[in-house]
């Protein structure tokens, strides 16, 4: 299955000191707003390797998990 977070409308940078992470940089495709997600690398092997996203990564919030599946990070119903 293919998810937003690898498509090429996903940009990363990759640190190693003090921890090694992640930090992927791209659109919200519903707001168009910029999102930035940083993770472990840890956490990313183990989702690569099939580790369910909310347990692989506890610490973000739904709705950065929910942009790197599908790239909506605002929904339009989500609006008062």
């Amino acid at each position: 299955m293919a998810y937003f977070l690898d498509s090429a409308d996903v940009t990363y940078k990759e640190r190693y000191e003090p921890e090694h992470i992640y930090i992927f940089l791209g659109k919200c495709i519903t707001s168009g707003k910029d999102i930035t997600v940083t993770v472990t690398a840890k956490d990313l092997f183990k989702y690569h390797q099939g580790e369910l996203i909310q347990y692989a990564f506890p610490y973000l919030s739904s709705s950065q998990r929910e942009w790197m599946m599908s790239g909506m990070h605002e929904f339009p119903f989500d609006e008062d």
